[in-house]
């Protein structure tokens, strides 16, 4: 009889142990995953879609393979936030390239949503004016609609009066894609070229030891 008992005791003990190691190691993974910005769980895996870069090449889902990437959707006749954001994204991707801790790879793709005057010519003398690995993607209207709907990303044509031609409102936030192809994370304006950084090595390093 006491030696049921001593098992019994055992059991409960390593059940109440294993209990608290599982506690621990939800309440570590609910604590790491709340980093601001990261969308978890259940990121969404972007569907296939089809534009092309700067340089005549097909971009698709498959262009995501093997780095992290970010994606910021402009146009090349923005005066303002177009250009300050490439600015953040050029210092942000060379301290990337540079820091020695830094272990992931990382792309920096600008999606122009005005193909009508954005040419692949035009694109390609933008992006490089920034960096010269960054690419420069876009299409016909529909298949941008499509895929920026895919990442929450919103554009339209504006006409505004006493400006000759047009302009294009967008969505200024910064999107984060895994090399899964899953849309992970989302930086919202004002964009600091620390808080970036700070962030985006925390969603990599977590999402990194998980599996999508």
């Amino acid at each position: 009889m006491r030696h049921k008992y001593l098992v019994s005791g055992l059991i409960v003990a390593a059940a109440f142990a294993a209990g608290i190691v599982f506690s621990i190691t939800r309440q570590n993974v609910i604590h790491r995953a709340d980093i601001p910005g990261l969308l978890w769980p259940n990121p969404r895996l972007i569907a296939p879609f089809k534009l092309h870069t700067s340089d005549g090449s097909e971009f698709t889902e498959a262009n995501f393979a093997n780095h992290w990437t970010l994606i910021f959707f402009g146009f090349t006749n923005c005066p303002d936030i177009c250009p300050s954001t490439m600015a953040t994204l050029k210092q942000l991707y060379e301290q990337w390239g540079s820091d020695a801790n830094v272990k992931h790879n990382l792309k920096i793709v600008f999606v122009s949503v005005d193909p009508e005057r954005d040419d692949d010519a035009t694109l390609m003398n933008y992006v490089s004016y920034f960096h010269p690995s960054f690419v420069g993607v876009t299409g016909n209207e529909d298949d941008l609609s499509r895929f920026a709907g895919q990442l929450g990303a919103l554009f339209m044509k504006v006409n505004s009066a006493g400006i000759p031609g047009y302009a294009m409102d967008h969505s200024a936030s910064i999107i984060l894609v895994a090399p899964s192809a899953h849309f992970v994370g989302i930086f919202s304006p004002p964009h600091e070229v620390d808080d970036i950084k700070a962030r985006l090595m925390r969603m990599i390093e977590f999402l990194s030891e998980t599996t999508l």
